[in-house]
């Protein structure tokens, strides 16, 4: 393949990785200050992926010089993000606040940033494109008097950057933080390389193919944004791998289903280069943005209980894409743990019963091997001098949870052969506790995954049944022959008062409900003047017959004020009408009876069941009046 579509390609993927990834970090993490940082930093080096796509492909629009600009952006931003990330609290490490000279740094190199950005309105050929020159070359970009400062400034932020990360993994105080450091460090390293590449050839006027800077600028910003998020998830204490392949392969997908249609119609010619690049761009935006617009759009749409019931489903949607079953997090983490402090071997156990199961291993014993439980027992860390029943173990960890042994951590000698020192035990007494939460936190997120799915099941089974009623008693309407309660059950008639209270204020939709053909609604609807009857008419109609069944339940007397505990007699009228006619919420009306949730759901499902006899019977008096 030539230089030309290769440098495209890389240049193309670039820009839209970059995007993805800087919506991907702020989205999963906003609150986060280095997040905004980060995706700022990909954001501005997006700029740059695009100014080379366009003067590689669409040299004449010239215009879009300025788009080059983003790099200079991204200098400070990335120094900035260096000294935070640094500083930043890991697992029990708390952070620590950026030293004044760190703050002078932060200050100067955004000052520097800008000056630059500044000039190179007025400083003619700066990081733009020079007229005759082909844009796959560093020697067809031009550069102004002030781009050997700009170099120096380049190569100066890129080497401070590189020392502050790695500054960082020294200070951290286990292996395994010290990992997490590796790929930051690599994509600053990779960036650097990539921009002195560039930059040097474009400054000595080098005839060099600006691809492998390019590609390794590309490279930086993938390891950036996919750093930054494991950062992010090891502070937060949430799964990243799951959740982030998923969410790349989503918009991705999607992404390249759009671009094969708009390169189909560039290929004929009915499209420019430019809408091709738009439609990588909104792909990316759109399918990353989508949620957080579906949650905007909800408090247009939705009550406030509504609206917290579809962001808790789509917040348990989203976390149920990467929740993984427990044995295979426990052998990610068996693994992840093993290469990290350098262990030759080493098995995770649960009890179950009488017994600890392997669950997982690690060039040990088999997967579902049994232990009884003496062996494997243990209160604190202890180390393993030849077991008969573990002859090459070293280390038994015991994973205690709400007082409890829940397993067992049984580990090798380390590769070099020592033993495992103090610092190791502290080390290993603190994973001991995150795994045991991390297997009782996935236990209880498959129980509750497993009860959610019941009560959905069960809620759209009877939401179905519901609607087919409906529609079948519309039909008997429409033929003429209304709502009759002698094919209804109890429990059917039940559902039909539970819905229409619930929508007691919603008029529109009560004038279309089931309840509205009744014969006490259209005995209602007669005492009124003549004139036509609208199906909201008939949905008033109906809300006065609702609130006349629901008041049968009142005591005789005045209302109870609210500084005093009302009367058990009262308590079924209150708890419906505070619940429908006012709209408070149950712990309101809970708090306010002092009642526990047991008691206040039995009283108002008797209560319920009161209407809708009250409502039977308030129905059959008014056929037998109209029979008469």
């Amino acid at each position: 393949m030539s230089l030309f579509p290769l440098t495209t390609i890389v240049n193309l993927l670039a820009l839209a990785a970059s995007l993805w990834l800087g919506f991907y970090i702020v989205t999963r993490s906003p609150r986060s200050s280095y997040s905004w940082i980060a995706s700022l930093t990909l954001w501005s080096l997006m700029g740059f992926f695009l100014h080379n796509t366009l003067a590689i492909n669409a040299p004449q629009g010239s215009g879009a010089a300025w788009l080059r600009r983003g790099v200079i952006v991204a200098l400070p931003l990335w120094f900035h993000l260096s000294l935070l990330l640094r500083t930043a609290p890991v697992g029990a490490r708390r952070g620590t606040p950026i030293p004044p000279a760190g703050r002078w740094g932060i200050a100067l190199a955004y000052s520097l940033g800008f000056f630059f950005v500044a000039t190179s309105a007025f400083v003619p050929g700066l990081l733009t494109r020079a007229g005759n020159g082909v844009a796959i070359y560093t020697s067809g970009q031009g550069a102004g008097p002030l781009y050997p400062l700009f170099v120096l400034f380049l190569g100066l932020v890129g080497f401070l950057s590189v020392l502050n990360l790695w500054q960082g993994r020294q200070q951290a105080r286990t292996p395994l933080l010290r990992d997490r450091f590796t790929p930051l460090l690599a994509a600053t390293v990779f960036a650097c390389l990539g921009s002195m590449y560039t930059g040097l050839g474009v400054w000595l006027r080098l005839d060099l193919p600006t691809l492998p800077g390019d590609t390794a600028m590309a490279g930086g910003v993938v390891l950036l944004g996919y750093a930054v998020a494991r950062y992010n998830a090891l502070i937060e204490g949430r799964a990243l791998e799951r959740d982030f392949l998923y969410a790349a392969g989503a918009v991705g997908l999607l992404t390249i289903f759009y671009l094969l249609g708009t390169m189909l119609l560039y290929q004929k010619g009915h499209v420019s280069f430019l809408t091709l690049i738009l439609v990588v761009v909104i792909a990316v935006s759109s399918h990353s943005l989508y949620d957080g617009v579906r949650a905007t759009l909800d408090w247009l749409f939705y009550h406030g209980r509504f609206r917290q019931l579809r962001a808790n489903l789509r917040g348990f949607a989203r976390e149920a894409n990467h929740i993984q079953a427990l044995p295979d997090r426990l052998r990610s983490v068996l693994s992840e743990l093993c290469r990290t402090l350098h262990i030759q071997k080493g098995f995770l156990a649960l009890r179950q019963g009488d017994a600890f199961i392997v669950e997982a291993t690690q060039k040990a014993n088999l997967v579902g091997q049994t232990f009884p439980l003496p062996i494997l027992t243990a209160t604190d860390i202890g180390e393993m001098n030849n077991t008969p029943d573990l002859p090459d173990m070293a280390l038994l960890v015991p994973l205690y949870a709400s007082g409890a042994q829940m397993g067992a951590l049984v580990l090798g000698p380390p590769e070099t052969g020592q033993s495992y020192s103090e610092e190791d035990l502290d080390l290993m007494d603190e994973l001991a506790d995150q795994i045991a939460a991390t297997i009782h936190s996935l236990r209880q997120q498959e129980e509750n995954a497993r009860a959610i799915n019941e009560m959905v099941s069960d809620f759209r089974n009877r939401e179905r049944i519901l609607q087919q009623q409906v529609q079948a008693m519309l039909v008997e309407r429409q033929e003429g022959g209304g709502l009759t309660l002698e094919g209804i059950g109890e429990e059917d008639f039940l559902r039909f008062v539970e819905d229409g209270l619930r929508r007691l204020h919603d008029y529109a939709c009560l004038g279309e409900h089931a309840l509205a053909q009744l014969a006490v609604v259209n005995q209602r609807l007669g005492s009124r003047p003549h004139g036509l009857v609208t199906h909201i008419d008939r949905g008033k109609a109906l809300n006065e017959v609702l609130l006349q069944a629901l008041h049968k339940l009142r005591p005789e007397g005045p209302l109870p004020d609210g500084r005093s505990i009302p009367p058990r007699e009262w308590y079924p009228f209150i708890i419906l009408y505070d619940s429908y006619m006012r709209d408070d919420s149950n712990r309101d009306v809970m708090s306010k009876l002092f009642i526990s949730e047991g008691t206040f759901n039995r009283t108002r499902r008797r209560a319920l069941r009161a209407v809708a006899k009250a409502l039977r019977e308030m129905e059959q008096d008014a056929r037998g009046t109209a029979m008469r």
